[in-house]
């Protein structure tokens, strides 16, 4: 990397802090992302032991987790006595992860400065280090570099608007050379990266299909869901935003309440202010938390809860997933492995699993109510043979989709051979 690129790197890094320094004086994850990272070497140093044996894995936040969360679990039942050192940028991974009892070390990770990057990996001494889908901060992956401990990217996603594939690319490309090992998601971001002449590359399918599939085969028994889902059919919008909710509130009032369809809403966002906005917008609704109010007769539930939508999943018909006028969708393989048809927002290009599964028929992108309920109408008869079909499709996607964790654990195990 050149010195003017590395100066141009650390201003815009310092600019991001100062940006979130200020944000922290009036929004709460600010804070926490603040708050969260001061002390943090000391804190590491009393905690960490250099001596041991440390295998670092970094996520960004919670999709990332739950991306590699597969694969440190595999990996701590085949090396039991390793050290696994977790890292997160976000508040959202951290604050929501922090008690992982697989990980037996959680931090928040330190902005990446020269500075930082050596006194961290000095102090955790890292035999390998794994990072999730979108992550390549300059200095920490220079460093363990510098210092042969091996380095791989997990569920890697290339696309061609990506820096590294621009004509000012040069100085981004030379970070994917630093990695030992490249697993990307498919055969498109294989072939994009050996046309720059990145060839440390291999495709594992996604590591959040393992995890779907281990969720979907785990006892869940939740009686006030129970009750309520009895003889019904179910409709589950998750994790979703003001934008999706306004839609899911309008097919609620004109197709599902009608038919007697009934709704089970959890939202991404669970402050007490939001939920207030949710009851207005469904006035029957009954809040998860106050479970002993819900019966059969009850016809919208609000999770204000994290951490259960995926195992919701199971008791629905249909989902709606948010995120699609934002960000970026979230996980559409939670409904999916049920067989559930998925709907979503507009934004959902950048994910392969929406890609494919609008191909096969067994999702729809949606903008309005209109698009919605035009979608919804022809599948709405969960005994009809289109709805079955959907339903078959989709598990069958997510199960023939498989094995990536297995694939990366193998090319981990050859790396430990030769440490």
């Amino acid at each position: 990397m050149t010195v003017f690129f590395t100066l141009i790197y650390n201003f815009v890094l310092f600019c991001y802090v100062k940006l979130i320094q200020l944000a922290a004086l009036f929004n709460p994850k600010a804070s926490k992302w603040i708050e969260g990272r001061k002390n943090i070497f000391k804190y590491i140093k009393n905690t960490v032991d250099p001596s041991t044996y440390n295998v670092w894995f970094h996520c960004a936040s919670l999709g990332e987790f739950e991306q590699c969360r597969p694969l440190i679990e595999r990996y701590k039942e085949t090396f039991a006595s390793h050290k696994i050192v977790l890292t997160f940028f976000s508040p959202s991974g951290y604050e929501i992860q922090k008690k992982y009892d697989k990980a037996d070390h959680i931090f928040y990770l330190p902005i990446d400065s020269k500075k930082n990057a050596q006194q961290f990996i000095s102090l955790i001494n890292p035999k390998l280090s794994v990072f999730v889908k979108y992550e390549f901060w300059w200095h920490y992956i220079y460093t363990l570099n510098k210092k042969n401990i091996p380095v791989i990217l997990v569920s890697g996603i290339f696309r061609k608007d990506q820096l590294f594939f621009s004509v000012l690319g040069a100085p981004f490309k030379a970070i994917l050379h630093l990695y030992n090992q490249l697993f990307v998601q498919d055969n498109d971001s294989l072939q994009l990266l050996n046309s720059i002449q990145v060839n440390n590359v291999q495709v594992a399918p996604d590591t959040r299909f393992d995890r779907v599939l281990a969720i979907a085969k785990e006892p869940f028994l939740q009686p006030a869901l129970e009750l309520f889902c009895k003889n019904s059919s179910i409709f589950i919008g998750g994790s979703t935003w003001p934008e999706d909710e306004k839609i899911i509130a309008e097919l609620f009032r004109n197709s599902l309440a009608p038919n007697k369809i009934k709704l089970i809403l959890a939202p991404h966002e669970i402050s007490e202010k939001h939920i207030e906005v949710l009851n207005h917008q469904f006035n029957n609704a009954i809040l998860y938390s106050n479970a002993t109010a819900i019966n059969e007769n009850t016809q919208v539930i609000i999770i204000n809860s994290i951490g259960l939508l995926s195992r919701i999943y199971r008791y629905g018909n249909w989902a709606y997933v948010g995120g699609g006028f934002g960000n970026g969708i979230h996980n559409i393989l939670e409904p999916a492995v049920y067989g559930l048809p998925v709907f979503f927002g507009p934004n959902w290009k950048k994910f392969n699993e929406a890609k494919k599964l609008l191909a096969n028929g067994g999702a729809f992108c949606v903008t309005n109510y209109n698009e919605l309920n035009k979608y919804f109408e022809p599948i709405e008869s969960v005994t009809g043979n289109t709805y079955k079909n959907i339903a078959e499709n989709n598990k069958k996607f997510v199960a023939d989709n498989g094995g990536g964790t297995e694939k990366i654990l193998s090319y981990i195990k050859s790396i430990m051979a030769g440490l």
